[in-house]
Formats: C-alpha cells, sequence, structure tokens
C-alpha cells in the first residue's frame, strides 16, 4: 500500500470484501490515506443509519458492519439503482 500511494497519489481498491469476512484489521487504509494521498473503497454494501453493512443481501449471520472510525461521514457515497 504504501509503495503504490508514493508512485500515486490516488489509489482505488475493489473487491475487498474478503478482508471483511475475516474480521482484518483496517486501519491501515485510513492510516495512508492522509497527507494528499487518498484510497477509494468501492464496496458493496447497504448503508443503515450511521453505519455500512457489507453483505446485506446474505442471511444476516454473514452480515458485517464497516467500523465507523474507517469513513468519515463526510468521505462516504452511496450509489442506488434508482
Amino acid at each position: 500500500m504504501a509503495d503504490l500511494l508514493q508512485a500515486r497519489p490516488f489509489v482505488i481498491l475493489k473487491q475487498l470484501e474478503l478482508l471483511f469476512a475475516y474480521e482484518l484489521d483496517l486501519s491501515v487504509f485510513r492510516t495512508r490515506a492522509t497527507n494528499q494521498s487518498h484510497i477509494l473503497l468501492l464496496l458493496p454494501g447497504e448503508r443503515r443509519g450511521d453505519h455500512v453493512v457489507l453483505f446485506h443481501e446474505a442471511d444476516a449471520r454473514f452480515h458485517r458492519t464497516i467500523p465507523p472510525n474507517l469513513i468519515a461521514e463526510n468521505h462516504l457515497w452511496e450509489l442506488t439503482d434508482g
């Protein structure tokens, strides 16, 4: 991640759902996305109140919640079908 951000100030990451399934520590994204470095996470999920639920279409036992401190409220965009 550090090497990517040194080469480019903007990195887009997608298909990271497996990281959330294993509940790995994702604070590295927040730590690295500072000082003119930006990381865009493309994640399928559903916004529910003040948090985002991944695997929202699966059974509730498979739902994973993105840690609230990972994404600042004003840095969250939601795409809808409508």
